[in-house]
């Protein structure tokens, strides 16, 4: 089921984009239009598998029971029902910076500078999993998606 009319999908379309950027004169983005307003876009094989692999290693002993804010002003989070995965950050290192700068050459943002971006969130939704729809304050949200056949968490 879509809530976008046919006109709309009809206009939506996939293409490859080398921008102007070195980055990816070799290296095209495999571009997915879902939505023109406001924009959404898949964005295909944007990782590599060695680094998919490295991330799910380094977080899988840290997954636990995603919170949600309960309180803003006290910084209370809580287990919710309106959110049911296990969730880790990972600390800036070699592999993180990678991933920002990739994100940096998709999108065009500088996350270089102080508080532009959180450390990296990394969620397994699980069978059944979900997160209701929610009110956000970020200016930008970006995430990869790794193919459930491929973590193997313990």
């Amino acid at each position: 089921m879509t809530i976008q009319t046919k006109k709309t999908l009809k206009r939506l379309k996939c293409h490859l984009e080398a921008k102007v950027r070195p980055e990816l004169v070799l290296n095209q983005l495999k571009i997915e239009v879902h939505h023109d307003d406001p924009k959404i876009v898949q964005i295909h094989d944007a990782l590599s598998k060695d680094i998919t692999q490295h991330i799910i290693a380094e977080a899988a002993p840290f997954m636990s029971r995603s919170k949600v804010i309960q309180n803003v002003e006290v910084n209370n989070n809580a287990e919710s029902s309106t959110r049911t995965s296990t969730t880790t950050w990972l600390p800036q290192n070699l592999v993180t910076d990678k991933i920002s700068k990739k994100v940096e050459t998709i999108s065009g943002l500088d996350l270089s500078v102080v508080g532009a971006a959180e450390d990296l969130q990394i969620t397994s939704y699980g069978i059944g999993g979900h997160y209701n729809p929610h009110v956000d304050t970020a200016y930008a949200t970006v995430m990869f998606y790794v193919c459930c056949s491929e973590i193997k968490l313990h």
